[in-house]
C-alpha cells in the first residue's frame, strides 16, 4: 500500500468519482467515525464510481499513486 486518503466531507447530493490513474481500493461508509468500516471495492484507471448522498469514502492506492477526480454538487 502506497497511499491512503479520505474524502473528509460527504457530498450532500449524489457524487461521481473517476479513477484517472493507478489502482487500489475504495471503501464507502455512512459514518465518519474512528474504526468505521464499509463496503470495499477494487478500482483501477477508467473506473467510474457513483456514491449516494452523505457517503464517506476512503481510498487506498496499490503499486503506485492513484489519481482520482470527484464531481459533486
Amino acid at each position: 500500500m502506497l497511499a491512503l486518503g479520505e474524502l473528509k466531507e460527504a457530498a450532500k447530493e449524489l457524487s461521481v468519482l473517476l479513477v484517472l490513474e493507478g489502482r487500489g481500493t475504495l471503501e464507502e461508509f455512512s459514518e465518519d467515525e474512528v474504526g468505521a468500516t464499509g463496503l470495499e471495492h477494487t478500482v483501477e484507471m477508467g473506473a467510474i464510481f457513483v456514491a449516494s448522498a452523505d457517503t464517506f469514502m476512503r481510498l487506498r492506492a496499490r503499486e503506485k499513486p492513484m489519481v482520482v477526480f470527484r464531481a459533486a454538487e
